[in-house]
């Protein structure tokens, strides 16, 4: 593992050097995006379960733990092609595919200077800013969030008004349940309809989502509410989620979820973060019970308070710290099973930007030529 990322970095590093001698000759390639981030957090968990008996205890865990890293790579192919890529590194392989461990693949063309086409791997356009956030940056979530396998290969076409205060984006592609190895030969397609809306104290992410679940045409509908308020010191955004698979399961499965960030001094903000998820439809939640991972129905709420502190001398650094409860409620089974757990956790963000550093660098050596 540890060869196949040197010889990774290695190979990035010499297209970057290329780019940079023909950078004058030559502007069909450009390089826009070459980073490396990372998180790594210490987490407490107390989970106390009912009923309780001498299977189920109350668990005290804690420890530390390194949570994402992540390469990131993009830039322009020239002729209006430009491409994006995440990959985690994981020193694991898939189970899934080649590209398992990859969120974004994907190259783009902008045919018109308001149209665009895109091909490959991507987060499905589906709306919620909880859900849009990139996965570094969210401490405590959803179980929607986490069940969600957003990240599948397809294709999209999107269109930009002139004021580029509206996008919307028709996207086709593997539907979130392809999980395994052999989903993706079963025709288990999606089609998502996204609008973002981009105004100047108001955003969007609406979607409606209509993905194939098992290959007898069993479809699931996703309506997703996605609006972010934002002020120079305060960003507030409400998610609304309702998913369905007939009439008769309307409000079976439905979530709210809301977080408030508030900065309060240079590089210090405080943010609140909380929501509701009901779901006894016919898609069970993973949800930890005792100690282990079960497929269950039922209710979750959750909130919690944190800080966020990014130093003005180092932006690509980012220090956190929260406290948030949860509660579940397993639904059904005769007697039900509860749960309620406080997680406290701090943690560090890092971003090397290689590509700023190397512009830096070879525009400084040359004014000394």
């Amino acid at each position: 593992m540890q060869s196949k990322i040197a010889a990774l970095f290695c190979a990035f590093f010499i297209l970057f050097f290329i780019q940079t001698g023909k950078a004058q000759n030559d502007q069909t390639f450009k390089l826009t995006k070459f980073s490396l981030e990372a998180r790594a957090d210490f987490d407490y968990f107390n989970t106390q379960n009912s009923p309780v008996s001498d299977t189920t205890p109350a668990l005290n865990e804690f420890g530390f733990n390194g949570k994402y890293f992540n390469l990131l790579l993009g830039g322009d192919l020239g002729h209006n092609f430009s491409f994006f890529f995440r990959q985690r590194i994981i020193a694991r392989p898939g189970s899934v595919s080649l590209f398992d461990n990859t969120d974004f693949l994907y190259v783009q063309y902008q045919f018109h200077p308001r149209w665009r086409v895109r091909l490959g791997k991507e987060a499905l356009p589906v709306g919620g800013f909880e859900y849009d956030a990139p996965p570094i940056n969210v401490y405590y979530y959803t179980q929607y969030w986490n069940d969600f396998y957003c990240f599948q290969i397809g294709a999209s076409l999107s269109y930009t008004d002139a004021e580029e205060h509206n996008t919307l984006t028709l996207h086709v592609g593997n539907s979130p349940y392809v999980r395994t190895a052999a989903d993706w030969k079963k025709g288990l397609i999606g089609f998502n309809f996204l609008w973002n809306g981009n105004y100047k104290y108001f955003k969007t992410l609406y979607s409606f989502n209509l993905y194939r679940r098992t290959t007898d045409n069993q479809l699931v509908s996703f309506i997703a509410l996605g609006n972010q308020f934002t002020f120079d010191k305060v960003n507030w955004y409400v998610d609304f989620v309702h998913k369905t698979y007939d009439f008769s399961e309307w409000f079976k499965y439905y979530l709210i979820v809301s977080r408030l960030d508030v900065k309060l001094y240079k590089g210090l903000s405080l943010f609140a973060k909380g929501g509701y998820e009901y779901n006894m439809g016919d898609d069970f939640w993973t949800m930890n019970f005792m100690g282990e991972d079960i497929s269950c129905l039922g209710s979750n709420y959750f909130y919690g308070l944190g800080l966020e502190y990014s130093p003005v001398k180092a932006p690509g650094v980012r220090l956190h710290g929260y406290v948030a409860l949860a509660n579940m409620t397993d639904s059904q089974t005769t007697i039900e099973r509860k749960s309620r757990s406080i997680n406290a956790n701090v943690g560090v963000t890092w971003k090397i930007d290689f590509l700023k550093f190397f512009k830096k660098y070879y525009s400084t050596q040359s004014e000394k030529n």
